[in-house]
């Protein structure tokens, strides 16, 4: 008889079976994790742009907010928030995601600014979400 000294084809197989298998479950929640990740950096960034809005229409109530019918959302990113201030541009939103002005795909949020009344809402939406700010603060749904 024989003593062997390696594994059998057999139980090669299975070992890698299993490595395939614990691979993939691992790539699924990791699938899972980087979507929360953009949603909850949509949510910081739009809570930024809204700090920066309310802050413009207090210090200077007749500030027009760069949002609404006379832009797209594709042309938010880098432009002011606040129309000749200088303050602060739109920052890029993550992969997936749009401002919002009620023409952009998926949004139900349409993006308005009456700056007589010092009210506004700025809404950007992506993976599933919508994220809506007023002047009073910002909401996911």
């Amino acid at each position: 008889m024989r003593k062997s000294k390696g594994f059998t084809l057999v139980e090669l197989l299975v070992v890698i079976a299993i490595i395939g298998i614990l691979s993939s479950v691992v790539f699924a929640s990791l699938s899972s994790a980087r979507g929360k990740a953009r949603i909850a950096n949509a949510q910081q960034t739009l809570h930024n742009v809204q700090a920066i809005a309310v802050s413009c229409v207090l210090a200077t109530p007749a500030t027009a907010l760069n949002i609404g019918a006379n832009e797209t959302p594709s042309t938010w990113t880098g432009s002011q928030i606040c129309t000749g201030t200088g303050v602060a541009n739109y920052p890029a939103l993550p992969t997936g995601w749009v401002y919002c002005d009620g023409a952009a795909g998926g949004c139900a949020t349409i993006s308005t600014s009456d700056t007589t009344a010092g009210t506004f809402t700025i809404g950007a939406a992506g993976d599933g979400r919508t994220i809506t700010c007023t002047e009073s603060g910002c909401t996911t749904t």
